[in-house]
């Protein structure tokens, strides 16, 4: 619907009479539906727009995990010869590429509000009320394991956060029937930006 069809343009006269009123409600109600309409071939239009940059987003999320397997195959076969058997990350003229450490995980870990999330509660609690350490722990040691264990928050469900065990040692987390995984090292390739932007456009294909 076109609005010029609509507009009296330069026509501010007061109205003179219930027929002309009954016009002015006319063409209000035309405006309305052009505002609607407006709404939805906006609507369609964004919709359109996002599809297609969400198109184009995953077909260079492809590109770039192409490349990646590229350069990990490459870094990975001259290992030795590019980090010198120590290095974990390669420096080079437009960025870096190597490995690098992932953030621990602590295995099986419970559900809120299952009976094995509140055996978990129950035995952290029996950890903090020990007096003596455990067989095979020194003293020193468990006393921080008890300490780590003490910032642990227990709420009135029955409930730990697994973040707050981060700081719990290995060892303590055994003694709840716990354990974490090492992840093996992420490797990772990281462009400098600043030089690229400094040069050409880079080339994705």
């Amino acid at each position: 619907m076109q609005i010029a069809a609509i507009r009296h343009k330069g026509d501010q006269s007061a109205i003179r009479d219930k027929a002309e009123l009954d016009d002015y409600i006319r063409r209000i109600g035309l405006v309305d539906l052009a505002m609607e309409a407006n709404v939805t071939d906006l609507n369609v239009a964004l919709q359109v727009l996002k599809q297609k940059h969400l198109a184009e987003q995953n077909q260079l999320a492809a590109d770039r995990n192409e490349l990646l397997v590229r350069v990990q195959a490459y870094v990975q076969l001259h290992r030795d010869e590019l980090l010198n058997g120590k290095a974990k990350t390669l420096r080079l003229n437009f960025g870096k590429a190597g490995w690098r450490k992932q953030k621990t995980v602590i295995d099986d870990f419970p559900k809120k509000s299952t009976p094995e999330m509140d055996e978990l509660c129950k035995q952290i609690l029996a950890v903090l009320r020990m007096q003596q350490p455990p067989i095979g722990y020194g003293e020193e040691e468990f006393e921080k394991i008890q300490a780590a264990f003490a910032e642990v928050s227990i709420v009135t469900e029955h409930a730990v956060q697994k973040t707050q065990l981060t700081s719990v040692p290995d060892e303590g987390l055994f003694l709840v029937g716990l354990s974490r995984n090492v992840p093996d090292d992420e490797f990772f390739v990281e462009p400098d930006r600043e030089k690229l932007r400094e040069t050409a456009q880079p080339e994705v294909a």
